[in-house]
């Protein structure tokens, strides 16, 4: 804020514009990705009824989600906007907000009706954070339920999927296990190749953490595996086997 630092400050702004542009414009490219999915998918089959409903009540008719639509048009094809910091003492606490002003607003003539109502909610100013805020809150709940919706339509399919996936990785481990015990010599095999596929980034460095001689090493290697697929006895024993070997 020292007059000194201003070029320091210039860069901040210059930051934030760049940053609020990017902000609508994703906005709008995850409009037209989630209705392009819905189109493809839904709308001539009826299979998905209640998404238009919900569209229309948290977002078409919601006019700080229009103002941020029609702002993407006021970045991308009218101008950069003029944004303005605010310092203020709330509470012995000193806050500051990076706004949008309304004035610098009302010039641009392409708002719809709802973006509109809600320039007409605000004094002087927008604050950017809070605007951005309130925006990705009704942008993540709408996609929780989105993607939750699908499951329920897909429930039969995505159970199949699973059950292969299932089938597909169990036969993979048991594989990599027969290969690994096949050899007489200490097998060159790690836990990153005979798990491959099933164990996540978490699960190797939690078992790495353990000395591979240890049996609680294996037990929990078997514990992580049922976590993501069920495992037969004899996938068991031979995972029993091969620790086993490697600790000779």
């Amino acid at each position: 804020m020292d007059i000194r630092n201003r070029d320091q400050l210039n860069k901040i702004f210059e930051e934030v514009i760049r940053l609020i542009h990017n902000f609508v414009a994703s906005a709008i490219s995850l409009v037209d990705h989630t209705r392009n999915i819905y189109k493809k998918l839904y709308s001539s089959n009826g299979e998905f009824p209640d998404y238009q409903d919900r569209i229309n009540v948290e977002f078409a008719s919601d006019p700080l989600v229009q103002f941020v639509h029609c702002l993407r048009q006021y970045c991308q094809h009218y101008r950069a906007p003029d944004i303005s910091l605010q310092v203020s003492f709330t509470g012995g606490k000193m806050k500051k907000t990076v706004n949008l002003l309304k004035e610098d607003l009302r010039i641009f003539d392409s708002w719809n009706a709802t973006a509109i109502k809600y320039l007409d909610s605000i004094k002087e100013r927008v604050d950017v954070y809070e605007l951005i805020t309130i925006y990705h809150k009704k942008v993540l709940d709408f996609h929780v339920w989105f993607n939750s919706r699908q499951k329920e339509i897909h429930k039969i399919e995505f159970d199949l999927l699973r059950k292969k996936e299932e089938e597909l990785l169990t036969a993979q481990l048991d594989h990599f296990l027969d290969t690994a015990l096949s050899i007489k010599e200490k097998s060159n095999s790690g836990e990153v190749d005979i798990f491959y596929g099933i164990f996540n980034s978490r699960d190797y460095k939690e078992l790495s953490g353990m000395p591979m001689n240890e049996p609680k090493r294996c037990a929990r290697a078997i514990e992580l595996i049922e976590m993501h697929l069920p495992v037969s006895d004899n996938i068991k024993k031979k995972i029993n086997a091969w620790y086993k070997k490697q600790s000779q």
